[in-house]
C-alpha cells in the first residue's frame, strides 16, 4: 500500500512539474523525482526553481504526505533505475560531492582494481568535468594491465560470499569451486577469494585461490580483466566520450 501511494504521488508529481515551460522527469523513484531543467545550468537559479517546484505541488497533495526540494545535481550521470553518479549539492549548498548510487564503484563483487579505476574516472568527469580526463584515467589503467606484468594480487583479487554450504549449489560458481578446494572449506557467508587466470575452459575452470597462485604455475588472465573493466567503463564514458574504443 505504501508502494502503491509512493507511486500515484511520484507520478502525479511528475504530471504536474511537466506542465511548467522548460521542466523533464528525467527519473522517478518510490518517493523522489529528477527534473531537468532546461537551460538551466546555475546550482543557485536550479535550486531557487526546485523550491518553487516543490512548493507549487505540496499545496495540491493530500496531506500528511509533503514534498519538499532536497538536492542539486550537476552534472548527473544517469545510467538507469538506481544507478546513476554526480555532483550532488543538498539543499543547493556547498560545493558539492560526489554521491553514486548502483554503480561498480560501490560494490563488493568485483576486482578492487574495477571499482577503483571508476571512481577516479567518475571524479575527473563529474567533478571537474573533464570527459578527456575520465578517458585519460581509464585507457591509462588499460595500457598498465596489459602491458606490464602484475605484481601484486590484490587489486586482481575477487572475494565472493558463500550463501550454502558448497555441495548445496546446483551450479558452481567461480568462488565456490575455489572453496571446495580449500582446507578447511569455509563456512557460509564467509568471502571466498580469487584470482582468473589463463588456461582452458571458463572463468569457474580457470578461478584460483590466491594461496594456489602464489604457490606457482599460474598465470593472470590480464586480458579477462581488460574486457571486464572496459566493459564497465564503456557504459559510462559512452555518455560523455566521443570515443570509447
Amino acid at each position: 500500500a505504501v508502494t502503491c501511494m509512493g507511486r500515484k504521488l511520484t507520478l502525479g508529481t511528475k504530471a504536474l512539474c511537466e506542465k511548467e515551460e522548460g521542466v523533464r522527469c528525467v527519473y522517478g523513484d518510490t518517493d523522489s523525482v529528477f527534473l531537468h531543467l532546461e537551460g538551466v545550468t546555475d546550482v543557485a537559479e536550479a535550486s531557487a526553481r526546485a523550491e518553487q517546484l516543490a512548493a507549487m505541488v505540496d499545496a495540491l497533495i493530500p496531506k500528511p504526505n509533503r514534498l519538499e526540494f532536497e538536492k542539486v545535481y550537476r552534472p548527473l550521470l544517469l545510467k538507469g533505475k538506481k544507478r546513476y553518479c554526480g555532483r550532488k549539492y543538498e539543499e543547493g549548498q556547498g560545493d558539492g560531492e560526489m554521491d553514486t548510487k548502483g554503480l561498480e564503484m560501490v560494490r563488493r563483487d568485483n576486482f578492487p582494481l574495477l571499482p577503483d579505476t571508476q571512481r577516479r574516472t567518475m571524479e575527473q568527469l563529474v567533478m571537474h568535468d573533464d570527459p578527456a580526463g575520465a578517458d585519460h584515467v581509464t585507457r591509462e589503467v588499460l595500457t598498465t594491465m596489459l602491458t606490464q606484468v602484475p605484481t601484486d594480487l590484490t587489486p586482481f583479487t575477487i572475494a565472493k560470499e558463500l550463501t550454502k554450504p558448497p555441495e548445496a549449489y546446483a551450479v558452481e560458481p567461480p568462488h565456490v569451486k575455489v572453496a571446495r578446494r580449500m582446507n578447511p572449506v569455509p563456512a557460509v557467508r564467509e568471502r571466498v577469494p580469487y584470482v582468473v587466470t589463463r588456461g582452458r575452459g571458463g572463468v569457474g575452470d580457470r578461478a584460483v585461490h590466491p594461496d594456489e597462485f602464489q604457490a606457482g604455475g599460474y598465470e593472470l588472465d590480464t586480458e579477462w580483466y581488460a574486457q571486464q573493466l572496459s566493459n564497465a567503463m564503456r557504459r559510462l564514458l559512452v555518455l560523455s566520450s566521443a570515443d570509447v574504443d
